[in-house]
């Protein structure tokens, strides 16, 4: 038996992640599996999903996926690091992955591109200097890096740091690199034509049916007069100065977005605010960023993958959170805690937009099964 697995948002599904599908779905035997950790309601890049967690579950199941995994609010909400990490470390987890596939925009000489993450992972003091130097300069930490990384290691293609998901692959990389994972790697180039980055802003320029930023703006202003001096980040105490009930957060993010701080970055501070997150700085093993594994769906054909990782996983599996959270730890507890605020904000927010498409509770709702 052979199990593939994929890291995703599917926000939106569009055909670049279908040919990552057939490509983890070709040429399997029938006891083969291939496993999704998709984001929940709120995503990497600092945005609420344009689709709830469950329907974009039922699409990677239509998809071909067998199981899909919820990653925790707190890590789909932050850096690539630590997004890649939660990721990694959850199939890692269920103690079946052998594989990870992965889209990326220019393939890469294996050898290199392990020498790159394996440097990135050391962090060579020539590396170090650079890049605390470029930080103070007040250069945004993927421009400080590139040049820390083209100063430290020259030979280095520069395309393999520079591309969105090769980036997001060298996070892989680390990370399986850091928690010492036997998970292969399997890029794939990416064929298609059109970026979700512009799918998204078409969307939202057409009010196309979904959620976005700014239909949380009156969220953030209950939370920001309701609790605004628990955020200490300085970038972030200038957001809340110019933030005003006329302006929307979209608005707010425009003005705040220069050299040294990325769009990305406000956005995904403008949420983790909103939704009371923590620091994840003091997570360092593998538990942290798997603390758990939630089930969020799965093929009735498919039912040998559920089983294999109920035998084999390494961490508590929840498939109904009321009856298999009782002997939760503190750090567990919290984690899922989390997970119900972000999706019951996301509920409301919906339900207020659109009452008569409503989505159920994570009680409520169960397992997506197809």
């Amino acid at each position: 038996m052979k199990v593939t697995g994929i890291i995703a948002e599917l926000n939106p599904m569009h055909d670049g992640h279908k040919i990552i599908f057939n490509k983890a779905l070709e040429n399997r035997d029938k006891d083969d599996g291939l496993i999704v950790v998709l984001s929940g309601n709120f995503v990497q890049r600092g945005e609420p999903a344009i689709y709830d967690k469950f329907l974009r579950t039922k699409q990677a199941l239509e998809a071909g996926a067998d199981v899909v995994i919820e990653m925790p609010t707190v890590f789909s909400l932050s850096s690539a690091e630590s997004f890649a990490r939660s990721g990694i470390a959850l199939l890692d987890r269920t103690g079946i992955v052998d594989e990870l596939i992965f889209g990326v925009e220019e393939l890469y000489d294996e050898a290199t591109f392990f020498r790159l993450c394996q440097h990135l992972v050391d962090e060579p003091e020539d590396y170090r200097i650079t890049l605390r130097n470029e930080l103070k300069n007040g250069v945004s930490f993927p421009a400080a890096r590139a040049k820390a990384i083209r100063e430290s290691i020259a030979d280095i293609p520069e395309e393999l740091y520079s591309s969105p998901n090769n980036i997001l692959a060298l996070e892989y990389g680390k990370a399986i690199a850091h928690f010492n994972s036997d998970i292969t790697m399997r890029p794939i180039k990416r064929e298609d034509e059109v970026s979700a980055h512009k799918i998204r802003e078409e969307m939202f320029r057409t009010k196309k049916h979904g959620i976005y930023i700014d239909d949380f703006t009156q969220a953030f202003g209950i939370r920001h007069w309701s609790r605004q001096k628990d955020y200490g980040d300085d970038i972030f105490k200038r957001f809340l100065h110019l933030y005003s009930y006329d302006k929307s957060l979209t608005d707010l993010i425009d003005v705040m977005e220069n050299k040294s701080v990325t769009r990305t970055r406000i956005s995904r501070m403008l949420f983790r605010y909103m939704l009371g997150l923590p620091s994840i700085d003091k997570c360092d093993h593998i538990e942290d960023y798997a603390p758990y594994i939630r089930i969020l769906g799965f093929r009735r054909d498919s039912d040998n993958i559920l089983r294999e990782i109920h035998d084999h996983a390494t961490v508590p599996i929840v498939q109904k959170i009321a009856d298999d959270t009782d002997d939760f730890t503190d750090y567990q507890q919290q984690v899922l805690d989390e997970d119900l605020m972000a999706h019951e904000l996301y509920r409301l927010i919906s339900i207020q937009k659109y009452p008569y498409d409503f989505i159920k509770d994570d009680y409520a709702q169960g397992m997506v099964i197809i």
